[in-house]
This record gives structure tokens, sequence and C-alpha cells, in this order.
């Protein structure tokens, strides 16, 4: 059996060390791609009206909110130490996908079936979150037409 020229192994070190470089870059990027009813949520989103607001709540009709695409919540804090970000989550109960959200406000915080989930339109322009506890309050959310990027 023939000796291997070594003047061409450093080459193939080489390209093997590229090719799996190529690798770890292409499943590094390939993420998860949200679902149809995560599309639907994601985006910055204003409080058209509230049922049973709380004033201690601070969440008003015209407050601000978001749902990011890596799963950050934003609305309004309730008080200066509270922070405005929590974490937001499709859920599946019953088969049937539903809004979980947890952060500072426990005004908001809760478990909400959400109307345009039956729907095919992927950026609906109205949401209607309604909780599947009595004690929280429904909202309807009017999709923002600009998407303010410090926001979200």
């Amino acid at each position: 059996m023939p000796k291997p020229d070594r003047r061409m192994l450093p080459k193939a070190k080489i390209n093997n060390k590229i090719v799996l470089y190529i690798l770890i870059v292409s499943v590094c990027s390939c993420g998860v791609s949200p679902s149809d009813n995560e599309r639907k949520v994601i985006g910055a989103w204003t409080i058209e009206s509230i049922d049973h607001k709380d004033a201690e709540s601070n969440l008003y009709e015209g407050a601000l909110i978001s749902f990011t695409e890596d799963g950050v919540f934003r609305a309004p804090r309730r008080n200066k130490n509270d922070s405005r970000t929590g974490k937001w989550e499709i859920i599946k109960i019953d088969e049937v996908d539903h809004l979980k959200i947890d952060s500072d406000n426990p005004y908001i915080n809760g478990i909400y079936e959400v109307s345009q989930f039956s729907k095919d339109d992927l950026r609906p322009f109205q949401l209607e979150i309604i909780p599947i506890q009595t004690n929280q309050s429904e909202y309807k959310l009017g999709r923002l037409s600009s998407q303010p990027k410090d926001f979200l």
C-alpha cells in the first residue's frame, strides 16, 4: 500500500475544518420559525378595550403592549419597581392553542383564548384575548400599523 503524500495532509485537514465550520453555522442559523398562531400574536399592539378594568393594573385603553418573536412580553409597569417585560408563549390545553402571559403585572398574567387562532389570517388587525380564569379581564387589541423597534 503506498504511503500518503505528506503534502496533501495539511490541505485535507484545512478542508475538513472548513466543512465542519460551514456545517456548524448552518445548524445554528436554522432556528425554529414561529408557528402560525405565534405569528398572529407577534408585534406591537394597543389596548382598544378592557372589560372589568382594575385601576391598580396600569393597563388602560390606548396602552402599548408587545409580543416579540423570542417570547418577550412588554406592557406598562404597575409601579416604578416592576419590570415592564415578561414572557409569553403559546400552550396547548386539550389540543387547543392558548396564549400564556407571565409578567410582573398580575392583572394581565394568565392563560387566554385568542379568537383569531381559529382564523387563517396570519396578520390580524385585532386580537381578542379572553381569559380562561374568571378573575381576569378580557382585552381587545389593535395591531399598530407601524411596529416601533424600540418597543419590541
